[in-house]
């Protein structure tokens, strides 16, 4: 018997038995006055409270979870940030704390929260779900049955999971209603616009009385009947759209929108190539693949239009444990126009699901491609520099980068080698430890351990014979029109495309001008030439003198971290310290500048970046730039500026 402390899920699993349906028991009768809610818990219990009262005081929260005001203000703030998700808030009057906000945001609020409650905090157990949220048994199953009911009739499938997620949403929403808190049509985004759409879904609701049962008719004689009508169009709107939500995001295919089935196979089945692409490898069962993706697109298509978000436990915990697959995900989508605009992180976790289900069935490696981990401690730029050298030593292979403080081992089972510019100890794999800029020495070490990764490209050879073949038809006929010909033929017969490549170094080129370029015999110290290096900068407006400082103190504070290998320092701050618009200057110092015995430099490469990812080019292409060890002698036998700005560009 254990306690699953990694998912904070107050449970615990034990083997088959009696015991196991007795302890189930005892769970299931457990309240708020005896369980001990973690902040989390807490913080969804308070958002249900607010849902359901007109008020809530600080001091029944504080009684009622047992915490201290601090404590309280706390969990507080906690709420205010999910509010805002919704565009909703809380004020705090003379009775306590009360949500304001739109009824459709408190709608969407209460099919979120329940999702949150049955989907990530208790999956296993609605029964305690339901004790500890003081969610009422009898409603849910009185609507649950009217449903069930419903789905059996008009034939379209509801799994347990999504049923209690709408029935317990449902009665929160019906707790606001004999509030006071009505709803009409005129408060429903693109209600005409959906109406067409759901009027399937609207006509279960209707005939199974889930919409009367959750409206319980609040006095006619008071509000007035066409006020009524009013309030249960709406209601039936809504309830419909949360419904195709919880289904969708459950794993059920639901229909009430109409979308082409042949679209949605072709974008699956184009992600799952650029996919493949990436890890590569080929997905075994394709077929059962694509339509699972094709699915998964379908009920993205169909949350997004109904508006409605649902917390999707499975989806968290890929995120949790998965991250590079979502990132993975993410390109694929990202090179595909008519999708990557669209999607959002969420919806690439719903899709990692199926390509990780994918990944596990897979027996075939189709590119042994070599996947490499680079290591940074504390400073990006300098895993950005050697992941940039890296692939441009392996153009083939796959480069990921992670700080040392991050969990490196859910990365061990996908790398073949870490190369690190620090000593660390990782079992199970090489760790390569190697200069900022690689030595001849280092990129050597990192070939001898992929070699076996990369086998010949069989397309590549057959090219070359078809080529070779061609040549020597002409060799004799010395006719370079008919040589000319026979090539173009075979071009459009094998549908083969050269890819021109592109100038490189580019943006060195445009930020490292010759007017921000200085060459100087010596200096005082090193603080003096990066105050030197930076001057040109501060000349022409692009960093603010606190900027200059900043990195002074960032050295004075942190060390020589801006030495990346012997001769070359890269200093540079946050954004926020002085930059105006992304720049570079470089300073070269004929005489070594010390900052310790050991670490010394003579170029001076300044960085200023307006935010954290607009530099990381000008990162990557000096890091090709200074690849080749020679590079740095060719830098200091340069004499002028403009020998210097020759070899950047």
């Amino acid at each position: 018997m254990g306690e699953d402390s990694l998912q904070q899920r107050r449970e615990l699993y034990i083997g088959k038995g009696d015991l196991k349906e007795k302890l189930n028991k005892q769970l299931s009768k457990s309240n708020y006055e005896v369980f001990d809610y973690s902040p989390r818990e807490r913080r969804i219990y308070i958002i249900v409270l607010l849902i359901r009262k007109k008020n809530v005081s600080t001091h029944e929260i504080m009684e009622r979870f047992r915490i201290s005001r601090n404590t309280c203000i706390l969990d507080l703030a906690g709420v205010n940030r999910m509010l805002e998700k919704f565009h909703l808030i809380y004020t705090a009057g003379n009775h306590g704390y009360s949500l304001n906000g739109e009824e459709y945001n408190i709608y969407q609020l209460c099919l979120w929260v329940a999702s949150k409650i049955f989907s990530e905090l208790f999956p296993k157990n609605y029964e305690m779900a339901m004790s500890l949220f003081e969610f009422s048994q009898n409603d849910i199953e009185s609507i649950g049955l009217m449903v069930i009911k419903a789905s059996k009739k008009f034939s379209f499938s509801l799994n347990r999971e999504a049923l209690y997620i709408f029935c317990a949403s449902s009665t929160l929403i019906s707790r606001r209603i004999h509030l006071g808190h009505l709803i009409f049509q005129e408060d429903i985004p693109n209600y005409h616009f959906m109406f067409a759409y759901n009027c399937r879904i609207r006509s279960i609701l209707y005939k199974s009385g889930v919409v009367d049962a959750i409206l319980k008719h609040p006095s006619d004689a008071t509000v007035g009947k066409p006020v009524i009508d009013a309030v249960k169009n709406a209601l039936t709107e809504c309830l419909s759209r949360m419904l195709v939500c919880v289904c969708c995001e459950t794993g059920e295919n639901i229909i009430s929108i109409y979308i082409k089935e042949e679209k949605l196979l072709f974008y699956a089945d184009q992600i799952m190539q650029k996919f493949e692409a990436l890890v590569g490898m080929f997905f075994e069962n394709k077929n059962e693949l694509q339509k699972s993706v094709a699915l998964s697109l379908k009920c993205i298509a169909l949350r997004k239009k109904h508006g409605f978000w649902v917390c999707n436990g499975l989806s968290l915990e890929v995120k949790k444990h998965y991250i590079h697959i979502i990132g993975l995900t993410q390109k694929a989508m990202e090179e595909i126009e008519e999708l990557k605009e669209s999607m959002t992180e969420e919806d690439c976790m719903l899709l990692s699901i199926n390509f990780l289900g994918g990944l596990y069935k897979v027996k075939h490696v189709a590119v042994q491609t070599p996947r490499i981990l680079v290591v940074y401690a504390g400073n990006s730029d300098s895993g950005i520099l050697l992941q940039g050298q890296i692939q441009n030593l392996m153009p083939g292979a796959r480069v990921l980068t992670a700080s040392l403080f991050q969990d490196l081992t859910r990365f061990l089972e996908y790398m073949d080698m870490v190369v690190s510019t620090i000593p660390i100890e990782l079992h199970g794999i090489p760790v390569i430890v190697v200069n900022t800029f690689l030595t001849e020495y280092d990129k050597d070490r990192i070939k001898k351990l992929t070699k076996h990764k990369f086998p010949e490209d069989e397309q590549l050879l057959r090219f070359l014979t078809d080529i070779t073949a061609i040549s020597k038809e002409t060799d004799c006929l010395d006719d370079s029109k008919h040589l000319r010909d026979r090539i173009e033929e075979y071009f459009k017969s094998n549908k083969v495309r050269i890819k021109y490549g592109t100038q490189e170094y580019h943006m060195l080129k445009a930020l490292l001008t010759e007017g921000r370029i200085r060459i100087l015999d010596s200096v005082k110290d090193w603080k003096d030439a990066i105050y030197l290096a930076a001057k040109p900068l501060e000349e022409d407006g692009s960093i603010e003198p606190a900027y200059t400082k900043a990195m002074l103190l960032s050295v004075e504070s942190m060390g020589p971290f801006i030495v990346m290998s012997p001769g070359i320092a890269i200093p540079h701050a946050r954004p926020e310290a002085g930059v105006r618009w992304m720049s570079m200057s470089l300073l070269k110092v004929r005489e070594k500048v010390y900052f310790t015995e050991e670490k010394y430099a003579n170029l001076f490469f300044i960085l200023a970046s307006t935010d954290g990812n607009s530099h990381l080019d000008a990162l990557r292409e000096l890091s090709a730039l200074f690849s080749d060890e020679a590079t740095y002698n060719k830098f200091m036998k340069a004499d002028t500026v403009e020998e210097l700005h020759q070899l950047i560009i």
